[in-house]
């Protein structure tokens, strides 16, 4: 059984995956990992973790 993530609806994430999709547009020979890196990174996070982690410690 597959258990839904609310991580996932997080409007943080929403905003950093699309951006991704902008980054990957522009460069074709990403992968989507590498655009969502890319994207992090241009945040000011060094890995996608970081942001996570990020936003799990603005959580309650």
């Amino acid at each position: 059984m597959v258990r839904h993530d609310p991580t996932k609806d997080h409007p943080e994430i929403i905003a950093i995956k699309a951006e991704a999709a902008e980054i990957k547009r522009a460069y074709a020979g990403l992968s989507q990992s590498q655009a969502i890196e890319a994207a992090a990174h241009m945040r000011g996070f060094k890995t996608y973790a970081a942001f996570l982690a990020g936003l799990e410690e603005e959580t309650p």
